[in-house]
């Protein structure tokens, strides 16, 4: 990893990621999940000057990818990639915050998704956008975490 630093391999993938490059050969989201996934990986070995750098301009710029993409590619991304994206933003931004904050960030790239498949034309998605929020409340209710409970109603009535 130091060498691929070393040689630019971050910045090229940051340049990719945050001026929405590659998109004229289609880069899929399962694609950009499987770059943040890979990016996230050795996370917790990153040094503190490198997080500080580059993680948070990587967070941003997948979810900004996954929130601003087109339908279809909604369409062709699996769950397990969306849930892959969602854990490894997490994992970076808790080098970044405290575990806590970095958790209600992840509820709310997830809620954001989910509003976007609900939105989404294609019915599959939708009712999966469904599942996915039901999922959120039962996981909210089992936890008992009233913060993080009454965000989520707040986000359910506003949105």
């Amino acid at each position: 990893m130091d060498s691929f630093g070393n040689k630019g391999g971050f910045d090229i993938l940051l340049n990719v990621l945050e001026n929405q490059e590659l998109d004229d050969v289609n880069l899929s989201l399962t694609s950009l999940g499987y770059m943040i996934t890979l990016m996230s990986m050795p996370s917790k070995l990153w040094h503190r000057d490198f997080v500080s750098e580059y993680g948070a301009r990587f967070v941003a710029a997948i979810e900004k990818r996954f929130l601003t993409c087109e339908e279809t590619k909604i369409r062709d991304v699996d769950n397990s990639c969306i849930y892959q994206a969602i854990v490894a933003t997490n994992m970076i931004k808790q080098r970044l915050m405290p575990h806590y904050q970095a958790r209600k960030e992840m509820e709310v790239f997830k809620l954001k998704f989910i509003k976007k498949c609900l939105e989404c034309q294609f019915l599959e998605k939708r009712i999966q956008g469904l599942k996915d929020l039901n999922d959120m409340v039962v996981e909210t209710t089992v936890q008992s975490d009233e913060e993080v409970t009454t965000a989520m109603i707040n986000w359910i009535t506003d949105n």
